[in-house]
């Protein structure tokens, strides 16, 4: 049973398709409906400017965990899982925060226990209006205490998972609800 289905067209003509399932799962879809668009269609689906869309339709998904370890193990998990994700990663924040800037991120999965800043920092430069995000970002991390996960969700991350107790498939799920979760307009859904 499908709880809800996602629909949203981005700027290059991609339109998603996002389901979340009434067991937890998620899966998606992603086309490319600008090469398709015709005149009169609305121009939502059309390429902003002409410009021409990208070729590589995946997932976008930026790493930053300063555990070479732990990062490595779910680069992996996510490698596994699909090849229809780019990933990016990132030992520090402030290289997480530079990726982030060149690179178009669909969803951000931070580690809070950084070697060179907080991660609740890199939250906060992430989603300065944390009712606002226009980043879906998932808290991956090894601290365990529910009163920093719930302050994870205060400041605008869609979910804060406990790294032992995180598997890649639900991880992933997670990623897939976080982008759902977050529309083009920067609200929550």
């Amino acid at each position: 049973m499908i709880l809800r289905n996602i629909l949203r067209t981005d700027h290059s003509g991609i339109r998603w398709e996002i389901r979340l399932q009434a067991d937890g799962t998620a899966e998606h879809r992603r086309e490319d409906v600008a090469s398709s668009w015709q005149p009169g269609w609305p121009s939502s689906l059309s390429p902003k400017g002409g410009e021409e869309h990208p070729k590589d339709n995946r997932l976008a998904l930026l790493l930053i965990d300063s555990n070479d370890t732990d990062r490595n193990y779910y680069a992996d998990r996510l490698k596994q899982r699909s090849s229809e994700y780019v990933l990016h990663e990132a030992a520090t924040g402030a290289e997480g925060l530079q990726i982030f800037e060149v690179e178009s991120i669909d969803c951000v999965i931070l580690e809070l226990d950084l070697t060179d800043m907080s991660g609740f920092e890199v939250l906060i430069r992430l989603i300065p209006v944390s009712r606002k995000p226009e980043i879906a970002v998932v808290v991956l991390t090894h601290l365990s205490n529910h009163a920093i996960g719930d302050l994870t969700l205060k400041n605008g991350a869609v979910s804060c998972l406990q790294k032992d107790r995180t598997s890649g498939d639900a991880l992933v799920d997670s990623i897939l609800k976080a982008i759902a979760t977050v529309t083009r307009d920067g609200k929550k859904t």
